[in-house]
């Protein structure tokens, strides 16, 4: 039995899409059909047996074996791309008829359309199932309203609207946190604001970079009615606990261990406030959390 067994490779090697497929190719459906326009669909394939050892181009080959032809009229190819990793497939420029003929193929599984999607940018309190009726904002937290969140990072625009104090409970009267605004008077959303530095010239704690108004305003924002998605259309965004109130400390860009540790050191004592979990990654590849 086993002199057999390099001859039964050797023609595999050299003749591996003939052996993967049967019958005959797609038949091909002109392009100007319009009840049967040219899309993008992707094919799932059965795997056959005896085939992990295709390479690119033999792949390719078997996938392009279920295909009316290889190119479109225009001129574009019809394989778009070629699976074998996430699934056995392929993606490919067909008409819904010729879809429909190469379900009679030896192989073929199903066939969808290709969708596109759109990003999503202020979808995520209603995705964690927060802000619907009876949801955890009603049923538990009240948004937040309360809560001190304290965040570590590069600072806070002074004017965003997300941390605007518009409709947010009063702080607590024995709050005593510090607001190192200059011509800013800290609010009921940002209720103190300071900057650690390692001792050098302090700035006050406007964020310059970016990072630090996003991580306040996805814990923390404030309703904003009418905010652009992407530029296209107009919703209402908001942070994961609009009504609580937001504590900052400015230690970045520098963000060295001694000032991340000083703003520990430094939060008003006995006070309820949560520190916004983090993971500082530093250029030497260690994590201080």
């Amino acid at each position: 039995m086993m002199e057999y067994i390099p001859l039964f490779m050797f023609f595999y090697l050299f003749n591996p899409v003939s052996s993967l497929t049967s019958g005959h190719q797609v038949p091909s459906i002109l392009e100007f059909d319009k009840d049967n326009k040219i899309q993008t669909y992707i094919v799932h394939l059965a795997q056959p047996e005896g085939t992990g050892f295709l390479g690119d181009e033999e792949l390719e080959k078997w996938h392009e074996s279920f295909l009316p032809n290889s190119t479109l009229d225009s001129g574009e190819p019809r394989l778009v791309y070629s699976y074998s990793e996430v699934m056995t497939g392929f993606a490919a420029r067909l008409t819904a008829h010729e879809v429909e003929a190469m379900q009679h193929m030896d192989g073929f599984l199903h066939a969808k359309p290709d969708v596109e999607h759109e990003l999503e940018t202020t979808y995520t309190p209603q995705f964690l199932g927060l802000s619907q009726a009876n949801g955890t904002w009603e049923k538990y937290s009240n948004m937040g309203e309360g809560i001190t969140i304290g965040v570590i990072d590069s600072g806070i625009p002074r004017h965003h609207p997300s941390f605007s104090d518009d409709k947010m409970p009063a702080k607590k009267a024995n709050w005593k946190g510090t607001c190192s605004f200059s011509n800013f008077t800290c609010n009921n959303k940002i209720i103190g604001a300071v900057t650690f530095a390692s001792g050098k010239k302090k700035t006050p704690p406007v964020d310059t970079g970016g990072h630090g108004s996003h991580v306040a305003s996805i814990a923390a924002g404030n309703f904003v009615n009418d905010a652009l998605d992407l530029g296209k259309f107009k919703y209402k965004a908001s942070g994961m606990a609009p009504r609580a109130h937001l504590a900052i400390y400015k230690v970045c860009p520098n963000c060295s261990d001694s000032d991340i540790i000083a703003t520990f050191e430094s939060r008003p004592s006995k006070m309820e406030c949560i520190l916004s979990t983090f993971q500082w990654v530093a250029s030497r590849g260690e994590v201080l959390q």
